[in-house]
C-alpha cells in the first residue's frame, strides 16, 4: 500500500496547472506529489482517503492538500460497471509555493496565507457557505487566461486562509509534522512529545522541560490544543499508528509497541475510542478504499 510518487507536468506557458477531469470514474491511485493540490468534486461520490483520514465524499467536496501528503479519491463500485449515467468530474489546481519565492511568503501581508499553507500539510476540507464561495471562485478561475490565473490563485488562497469553516483531515501524528505559531515554549513541548512518545511521559517531566508547574502546564496546553496533555499524546500516538497500519509492514501488535502502547489490549481500546473501529478493521477499511472499489 505504498503511495506512488507523481511528478506533475505543467501546461506549456504556465506555472500553475488548472485541470478539468471528466471520466467514468477517477483513475489516479494512492499517490503523493510535491505540488499543493486544490480539488473540487463536481460530479460523483465515493471515498476520500487523505493520509490516515477516510471519509465519504459527494459533489461539492472541496479540499486543499499540502505538499507530499498521500491521497486518493475513489468512486463507489457502481462507477466501475460501465454505467453511462455515472460520471466522475472534478476541477483540480496544482502549484508549488516555490513559484512565488521565499521572500514573497515572508512579507507581512502574506503571513496569514503562509501559515494557512503550512497547516494544509494535514489536508483541509471546507464546509458551509465558505465552500460554496470557494467553489465559485475555483470555477471562475478556469475561465481566465494564464496571466490572470496567478493572481486569482493568490486571491483564492487568501479567502481560504480567512475562513473558519474548515476541518483538518490527516492527524498531526500521521504527518509527523508540527506547526506552531505560539512561540518557543509550545514548540518545545510538542517536540518533546515527538521525541519521547514511545515511552511513558510523565506530566511532571514535560512541565519541567518547558519551565512550568504541572498545573500551569495543563492550563497552558489545554488553551492551545483544546486537549489535555494525555489526550493529545494519545491522539499523536494513534495518528502514527494509523500511518503504520496503512503502510502494512508491521503486525498490529508491533504497531502498538512502536507507538508507545504497553500492550495490545491498551492499544485496541484507545484506537477504537478515537476512530470508532479496531486497528484490524481500520487496516481492512483502508485496503478496501484502495482495492475493493476497483472490483
Amino acid at each position: 500500500m505504498e503511495a506512488i510518487y507523481q511528478d506533475l507536468n505543467r501546461p506549456i506557458g504556465a506555472s500553475i496547472s488548472f485541470l478539468h477531469v471528466e471520466l467514468p470514474h477517477f483513475v489516479v491511485p494512492w499517490h503523493y506529489h510535491p505540488d499543493i493540490e486544490i480539488l473540487l468534486v463536481t460530479k460523483g461520490e465515493g471515498r476520500r482517503i487523505v493520509g490516515d483520514h477516510i471519509e465519504n465524499y459527494y459533489p461539492g467536496d472541496l479540499c486543499i492538500l499540502g505538499s507530499n501528503l498521500p491521497h486518493v479519491w475513489k468512486n463507489d463500485p457502481s462507477y466501475y460497471q460501465s454505467n453511462p449515467d455515472k460520471i466522475a468530474e472534478c476541477l483540480v489546481i496544482h502549484f508549488r509555493t516555490e513559484l512565488f519565492g521565499d521572500a514573497f511568503w515572508q512579507l507581512p501581508e502574506m503571513q496569514k496565507t503562509a501559515s494557512f499553507l503550512n497547516s494544509a500539510n494535514r489536508g483541509i476540507k471546507f464546509t458551509g457557505d465558505t465552500r460554496d464561495m470557494l467553489a465559485h471562485k475555483i470555477k471562475s478561475g478556469f475561465l481566465k487566461n494564464p496571466e490572470e490565473r496567478l493572481s486569482h490563485v493568490l486571491d483564492l488562497l487568501y479567502s481560504m486562509a480567512q475562513s473558519e469553516e474548515r476541518n483538518f483531515l490527516a492527524s498531526s501524528g500521521f504527518t509527523n509534522e508540527v506547526q506552531s505559531s505560539d512561540g518557543e515554549r509550545f514548540q518545545r513541548a510538542i517536540e518533546y512529545i515527538a521525541l519521547n512518545y514511545q515511552r511513558p511521559i510523565l506530566l511532571e517531566e514535560i512541565a519541567e522541560h518547558v519551565h512550568l508547574t504541572p498545573t500551569a502546564f495543563c492550563r497552558y496546553f489545554k488553551e492551545r490544543t483544546d486537549k489535555t496533555f494525555l489526550q493529545y499524546l494519545n491522539h499523536y500516538r494513534i495518528g502514527l499508528a494509523r500511518r503504520l497500519l496503512i503502510e502494512g509492514q508491521l503486525k498490529i501488535q508491533e504497531v502498538a509497541f512502536e507507538c508507545g502502547f504497553g500492550n495490545l489490549s491498551h492499544f485496541n481500546k484507545h484506537f477504537k475510542k478515537l476512530t470508532g473501529i479496531t486497528p484490524k478493521h481500520y487496516r481492512i477499511e483502508h485496503q478496501k478504499g484502495h482495492y475493493q472499489l476497483n472490483s
